[in-house]
């Protein structure tokens, strides 16, 4: 009975065919086998290289898939990792509920228990997961948290000083706010909130836009305007508009705007911190350690 020949031999083969310039000929007689059983040989052998090189390829292309896909996750938190719009004004439904502000790659709300809460988009995906399998004793993770910390708290601060607007315009004029477009005579409109809002804001915030709100805000008849817009109805308008600029003077030094200043200070120091941790790891191009997938692919 012929002994059965192994793939190794058969590999030893296909090298003398190929890497010694042997031919079939001088394979088989050195081998001490029939030409046939040596032709064969080499082909069962050239075609399980083929395979073994078409899986490897195969391999390779499935982790740097897998990497890129990582990659584009990091990249969205460098992209995260960017200070709010200043801009942005925060607003309430109609029933006194914020209203979600959308930031890069996230969303700003409140949750069931009436807490602001930074929600990630991408924590709900797969690669976001994996990644924290890869880079799982990184100190980026606790950056993040920070960072999303920071992020809460200064629209929580924000949200606080929205409100404290409303509170004191209310108190100082003893008139209440009316939603709609026929504000009806002794209420305030949203807008007066909203302007002194995104005004108070860049001031407390140190950006100076060359706005002077209180030159802008006229009294006329029965109301109390901004550039033509109406931002009262009431009995005595001139009243009414010293004690609109009387609130808007005061606003800057109040507790509430305080605390937008000091959350936003400490947000600009833990995005500048959190986006170093991201940027290092787009230096290097890749993910390093491993996860689920990575054993799967045999890494």
């Amino acid at each position: 009975m012929s002994r059965k020949i192994s793939i190794q031999e058969k590999k030893k083969w296909l090298a003398m065919f190929e890497q010694e310039s042997m031919t079939e000929n001088q394979v088989a007689l050195h081998v001490g086998k029939d030409l046939r059983t040596v032709v064969n040989g080499l082909q069962e052998a050239s075609r399980q290289r083929s395979l073994a090189n078409a899986e490897s390829e195969m391999l390779r292309t499935a982790l740097q898939t897998h990497q890129g896909k990582l990659m584009e996750k990091v990249t969205d938190m460098a992209n995260m990792l960017v200070l709010p719009d200043v801009s942005s004004v925060l607003r309430e439904d109609a029933v006194g509920q914020m209203v979600p502000i959308s930031v890069p790659g996230g969303l700003i709300e409140r949750d069931a228990n009436r807490e602001i809460t930074l929600k990630i988009y991408n924590k709900e995906k797969l690669e976001w997961e994996l990644l924290q399998a890869h880079l799982k004793s990184d100190k980026l993770w606790k950056q993040l948290d920070r960072w999303e910390d920071a992020m809460t708290g200064y629209f929580k601060a924000l949200w606080i000083f929205r409100l404290s607007i409303k509170n004191n315009l209310e108190a100082e004029t003893g008139l209440k706010f009316m939603a709609g477009d026929n504000l009806k005579v002794d209420h305030l409109s949203p807008m007066l909130q909203d302007l002194i809002y995104g005004v108070t804001i860049r001031k407390i915030l140190g950006i100076n836009d060359g706005t002077n709100l209180e030159h802008n805000i006229t009294a006329d008849n029965d109301c109390v305007r901004h550039n033509g817009t109406i931002l009262a109805v009431c009995k005595k308008p001139a009243k009414c508009k010293d004690q609109i600029i009387d609130v808007l003077t005061s606003l800057p030094s109040k507790p509430a705007a305080e605390d937008v200043n000091k959350t936003y200070a400490e947000l600009v120091t833990i995005t500048r911190i959190a986006r170093r941790q991201v940027d290092e790891i787009l230096s290097l191009g890749m993910i390093l350690g491993k996860c689920r997938v990575c054993a799967r692919l045999g890494r």
